[in-house]
């Protein structure tokens, strides 16, 4: 896979350990929520109601909403954007997996190993990186919701923040299926519709070997 590929995975993970770092937000019991942000300044503050927390800042919210819900049950699910279809994501509690639509670029997140590996499938290649307890909480808080337009050919000399990848702005809705997985994060400034929808193709028991290095894939020296 390019250098370019890993670059981009590394700035993304660093700004999202940024967001992570803040406090985490369960979703709500109701499907849908539709908020105005009540503070522009990109800052989260939070109030204690009866163990709930009310965000100012609604893209951070929400991102954590999708981070979190999708921990929830194990699964797999194409994604698709505004672009089209982007790829297919496994998620197993704190391991995932990210296949371009293509299905070559892979990328995994094995948190009983804790490995990463960025995997071209068509080269039979991957690059490894071992997380030690210095770097495991930047990459198990990483989900691919933050790499379906990054590693789609985001320029690393025109890195582009989070809002500008993933749904942002103040006309936001994030909606969820009866199980509480994230189903459609969309927002829209009147002229441009963003959104992020996931399709489930299968719901629970997501076998372990789709967390681990595929047979006859070679590990590239660094």
């Amino acid at each position: 896979m390019p250098p370019i590929i890993i670059l981009i995975l590394a700035v993304l993970a660093l700004v999202l350990f940024d967001y992570t770092n803040h406090a985490v937000f369960s979703p709500e019991n109701e499907l849908s929520t539709k908020m105005k942000a009540e503070n522009p300044a990109k800052q989260l503050v939070t109030v204690n109601d009866n163990n709930i927390q009310k965000p100012t800042d609604l893209f951070n919210y929400q991102l954590n909403m999708v981070i979190k819900s999708a921990k929830k049950i194990p699964f797999k699910a194409s994604v698709t954007t505004e672009q089209g279809l982007k790829g297919y994501w496994f998620q197993s509690g704190d391991n995932c997996r990210f296949e371009d639509s293509s299905r070559i670029n892979i990328i995994i997140i094995n948190s009983s190993q804790m490995k990463l590996w960025v995997i071209n499938s068509e080269r039979k290649t991957a690059l490894e990186t071992q997380l030690d307890t210095s770097t495991v909480n930047y990459y198990l808080g990483l989900s691919p919701v933050l790499l379906i337009e990054g590693l789609s050919g985001t320029p690393i000399a025109n890195t582009k923040s989070l809002e500008e990848i993933l749904p942002s702005g103040s006309n936001l809705k994030l909606t969820f299926t009866k199980e509480g997985l994230p189903k459609r994060w969309e927002s829209s400034d009147g002229k441009t519709k963003r959104y992020i929808e996931w399709f489930y193709i299968q719901l629970g028991n997501i076998p372990r070997k789709e967390f681990e290095l595929p047979e006859g894939i070679n590990i590239l020296k660094q």
